[in-house]
């Protein structure tokens, strides 16, 4: 039952009258074996989008990377959540939204990109990026901060594992690999509370052990110069 339009491009649409919440009527747009649900009877008679939650909300096109967005189903569907991040940045450069504030500013309302990309039902409460992560919640200079602190970490640990013979040295190689490993990985994962203070505690150690090298190295230094030079 319902009804069908001519027009081949909604051909597998089929609208049906119903009743919503039993006091407000409106339709149902039948699509692909989902039934969406529409009203016109919520506050100024415009129509509205019956929400998974039983919400009515307006459907509106949301802000998004285009180009990442039309390679949506990439890293199991990361590319979609990704193309709806990215927008944010500028919205949150200087302050960012707030330790674990993502799901409140992330487009959950994006109904339809959320339905075409296989998250229907779900609230989008991280990004699956480390450091789309930091830079929506803390902000993009915070993002920056962190990035330029790990790579003066890792050229100076590089530079001074590379040529010292201290016993500290392969700790040391263990330390940046582990690190580094943990860098690489928060391009399809989030900072957990489970695991950051283990990479946290990982910098700190092969910072020390940076320190104890040079230091090290530069007693050995001092001790090979000849006597009276």
């Amino acid at each position: 039952t319902g009804w069908v339009t001519s027009d081949e491009r909604f051909k597998d649409i089929r609208i049906v009258p119903a009743s919503v919440d039993n006091s407000v009527f409106g339709f149902i747009a039948k699509i692909e074996g989902r039934d969406w649900t529409f009203t016109n009877g919520v506050e100024d008679g415009t129509y509205y989008f019956r929400s998974p939650y039983g919400k009515y909300v307006k459907l509106k096109e949301t802000p998004s990377a285009e180009w990442m967005l039309e390679r949506g189903r990439s890293f199991s569907g990361r590319f979609y959540i990704w193309s709806k991040t990215l927008p944010l940045l500028k919205d949150y450069f200087f302050l960012g939204s707030g330790a674990d504030t993502f799901q409140i500013v992330y487009p959950n309302t994006d109904f339809v990109g959320l339905y075409n990309y296989g998250y229907y039902g779900q609230i989008m409460t991280k990004p699956h990026n480390l450091y789309l992560q930091i830079g929506v919640q803390t902000g993009v200079l915070s993002l920056l901060c962190v990035l330029a602190f790990y790579i003066m970490y890792f050229i100076m640990s590089v530079k001074l594992l590379w040529k010292t013979s201290s016993k500290l040295r392969l700790v040391g190689i263990g330390t940046l690999a582990s690190s580094f490993g943990y860098m690489v990985v928060g391009i399809i994962n989030d900072s957990t509370i489970t695991v950051a203070p283990l990479f946290w505690t990982l910098i700190g150690l092969g910072m020390a052990i940076n320190w104890l090298i040079k230091k090290e190295d530069g007693s050995a230094q001092v001790s090979q110069v000849p006597a009276g030079k």
